[in-house]
């Protein structure tokens, strides 16, 4: 990555992260002061906040398959320490899940 395309992604990114949790309003009047000087800057800022936008719909939809599966396998007694969440042999999105290969913060 050249030095000039390293400096403009952290103005994107800079920007990105000032505007994203502006609302609508001051969201729209910073992103129209952008445009006024330098409109493919705006452009990539509104290409990220569309981004973003986009990936907390589809992470919702993860969160809600997983917690059904939870819920699905939740069971008074104690799970099986190889499976804790009980997700062997589940389909999760397109993922099948065949075994726990770890488990923890690294895992």
């Amino acid at each position: 990555m050249s030095a000039s395309s390293t400096n403009e992604w952290a103005r994107i990114s800079a920007l990105f992260n000032e505007i994203v949790e502006l609302d609508s309003a001051d969201r729209d009047r910073r992103l129209a002061d952008i445009g006024a000087n330098d409109p493919a800057l705006k452009t990539a800022v509104e290409s990220m906040l569309a981004a973003d936008a986009m990936a907390d719909e589809q992470l919702a939809k993860f969160d809600r398959g997983l917690s059904d599966v939870v819920r699905q396998h939740a069971s008074p007694t104690p799970l099986d320490s190889r499976d804790p969440l009980g997700l062997a042999g589940t389909t999760m999105s397109h993922f099948r899940v065949i075994d726990q290969i770890a488990s923890g913060g690294m895992g």
